[in-house]
């Protein structure tokens, strides 16, 4: 991911990314241009969605 999607909650863009693994079409996802925070906000979703996040 390269940018914040401020107007989508993570627990949706963790849904696709999901999705994106399952159907192969990546292996893990990584994050660009994120700040600190943002960053510690999509790793926090993650819990909830049972799933590992950022690499």
């Amino acid at each position: 991911m390269h940018h914040i999607d401020r107007s989508t909650p993570w627990e949706e863009i963790w849904q696709a990314m999901e999705q994106l693994i399952r159907e192969g079409k990546a292996t893990y996802i990584g994050s660009s241009n994120f700040a600190g925070r943002q960053t510690v906000a999509a790793q926090n979703a993650t819990t909830t969605c049972n799933i590992m996040g950022l690499v």
